[in-house]
């Protein structure tokens, strides 16, 4: 499918749903004017904030909201014990997320989602092997049927340091078990945002339709590095 052109008054068609502040993660640089100016040079463009095991308050998140055009969603990345989480819609960090079915529990009472964040990044990318053995995955058939899929709602299909063959395990998997995909740069500083976004068929206004659309699979994860545009769905 191609990506769509064009910007819809009010309507938020894309997301970047994978950062990190220089304000909330340990090894984040990207600071609120980055943020700003992100925002006044994409228009269309909104912002999920997905700070390692933080949660702006949500007066911050208002506050920013009121100095961009598009959608701002409160966001966290938790580091859970099967592997790191995007959890949107929490309103702060509550003690024992770091165990997915605490985080389960607490997503859903509030009416959240969890997109399970750069899936096979620790066994398929040579940038992360550190030397131990050489990529690779046992049957795909096996993978899906890990435990971590039965907690999460939707898969990060694209990811901005991710390579084509995770990002092709994630689409086999996501198409196995049923599940939505995403798309995120995992900017740890402005000059990696954008290169991978979420797309919108009919656009988003608030952190409930983002949501929503997430939940129901109303959303296309590109991989915009180098101008490519591929739909990695």
């Amino acid at each position: 499918m191609e990506r769509l052109t064009g910007v819809t008054p009010g309507r938020t068609m894309w997301m970047e749903t994978h950062l990190h502040t220089r304000n909330g993660s340990h090894d984040g640089s990207i600071t609120l004017p980055e943020l700003i100016t992100f925002s006044e040079s994409h228009p269309g463009w909104g912002v999920c904030l997905t700070d390692h095991d933080y949660v702006w308050p949500r007066r911050s998140v208002e506050e920013l909201a009121r100095q961009v055009s598009g959608l701002v969603v409160s966001g966290v990345e938790v580091t859970t014990e099967l592997g790191h989480v995007l959890a949107y819609g929490l309103d702060e960090y509550v003690p024992g997320i770091h165990r997915i079915d605490k985080l389960r529990r607490e997503v859903e009472q509030v009416g959240g989602v969890m997109v399970l964040a750069h899936p096979f990044r620790s066994e398929l990318s040579p940038y992360y092997q550190y030397g131990h053995r050489p990529p690779g995955l046992p049957a795909i058939e096996e993978v899906a049927r890990r435990p971590v899929f039965d907690y999460v709602d939707a898969l990060e299909a694209c990811n901005g340091t991710g390579t084509a063959a995770e990002e092709e395990a994630v689409r086999t998997v996501a198409a196995l078990r049923g599940l939505p995909v995403t798309g995120g740069s995992d900017a740890h500083g402005a000059g990696a945002l954008g290169r991978c976004a979420t797309q919108f068929s009919t656009g988003v206004s608030t952190e409930r339709e983002f949501i929503e659309a997430v939940l129901s699979g109303g959303t296309l994860a590109f991989d915009l590095r180098g101008g490519k545009g591929v739909n990695t769905v």
